[in-house]
């Protein structure tokens, strides 16, 4: 197991969207990704003009995305962290005279700038910028009367598979 996955703890971290002029093309367009190209039915939303369970459907996994916050910040954290203690350790024993007088000084600056470090990256991987055009474009088609299909994808071949099949038929995103 990558450390990507055990750090992103969604059954579906990846989507595709499609835009569709109308109802017909998009419902269409989910059949045939169930029954030609081998998605789960689950795998499929079908969001239809101003959609009141859009945000749902977007974003089905709410306590994915919790554990996907809590694990991120708890490993990327406290491995950073560790990181910094070992970079200090290092340059106590064989680093300038500066922080070879002052070890502990330098345990805690490069331990501090580790988890900092860490946390932040954390919270990079946790905001999923990847799906911020996606969601952005998929509500907006939504508010001008059009339909969209999104597919959640276990993994980028699966991305790849979606966007394939979708493409000769929508707008994907």
């Amino acid at each position: 197991m990558t450390l990507k996955r055990q750090i992103i703890d969604e059954a579906y971290p990846t989507k595709v969207s499609a835009i569709y002029e109308n109802q017909q093309a998009a419902e269409t367009t989910a059949e045939n990704l169930v029954n030609e190209a081998g998605f789960v039915p689950d795998q499929i939303e079908v969001v239809h003009p101003d959609d009141s369970e859009l945000s749902q459907k977007l974003e089905p996994e709410r306590g994915g995305i919790k554990r996907t916050l809590l694990k991120s910040h708890l490993i990327l954290g406290g491995g950073f962290f560790i990181l910094g203690i070992l970079i200090a350790a290092y340059l106590s024993a064989y680093g300038p005279p500066l922080m070879s007088s002052s070890p502990l000084m330098t345990f805690i600056a490069f331990g501090i700038m580790g988890l900092f470090a860490g946390l932040l990256l954390a919270g990079l991987i946790s905001i999923r910028p990847d799906h911020d055009v996606l969601i952005n474009k998929t509500r907006g088609a939504a508010k001008e009367g059009k339909w969209v299909v999104i597919v959640h994808c276990k993994n980028e071949e699966e991305k790849e598979k979606a966007k394939t099949f979708v493409n000769t038929s929508a707008e994907t995103l």
